[in-house]
């Protein structure tokens, strides 16, 4: 797998206890995320070397293998040559996660259709009822949850029994 890393800072390398061999810590940034990676000289002798040169604001490019132990090595560091490193890139603004308003209201006014048609098909339960019948009374349970003026097509309550279904 290839990454393509900011560098934040990479830190001076540190004798093990046994002075055998050195590690130093990398912070990076990798997708807009800050990370860190903890190098040790006798794993890959020639990526320790390498990214000692590196300062902050280097963009490169890293191959990473898992070993027998299934943890992620670098194996490889390319100094990445593009024109403009993506850190200098102008990055329109991202949204959050969250609904828009706009999105809110659509989302709530679903969930009033689909509540209203589930009590509609309750309402119409046993009555001699057509589609329409049923659409058309879980519409005026949508515009009364709205608050809109209920459709009404009848005068009394005897012609609304007859369209209902009653």
């Amino acid at each position: 797998m290839q990454l393509e890393l900011e560098i934040i800072n990479v830190g001076k390398p540190v004798p093990a206890p046994t002075g055998k061999w050195q590690s130093l810590d990398v912070a990076y940034r990798n997708n807009g995320k800050i990370e860190g990676k903890n190098l040790k000289s006798f794993v890959n002798a020639q990526v320790f070397k390498d990214i000692q040169t590196k300062k902050e604001g280097d963009v490169i490019l890293v191959n990473t293998e898992k070993d027998a132990k299934g943890y992620w090595q670098w194996t490889k560091i390319t100094d990445f040559t593009a024109v403009e490193s993506k850190a200098e890139e102008a990055k329109p603004a991202t949204k959050g996660s969250y609904e828009t308003k706009e999105e809110r209201a659509l989302r709530q006014q679903m969930i009033i259709r689909q509540s209203s048609l589930s009590s509609a098909v309750e309402f119409h339960t046993g009555k001699k009822s057509t589609i329409e019948d049923v659409l058309y009374t879980a519409t005026m349970f949508v515009d009364w949850v709205n608050e809109k003026e209920v459709r009404s097509d009848f005068d009394d309550l005897d012609s609304a029994a007859e369209i209902i279904g009653d």
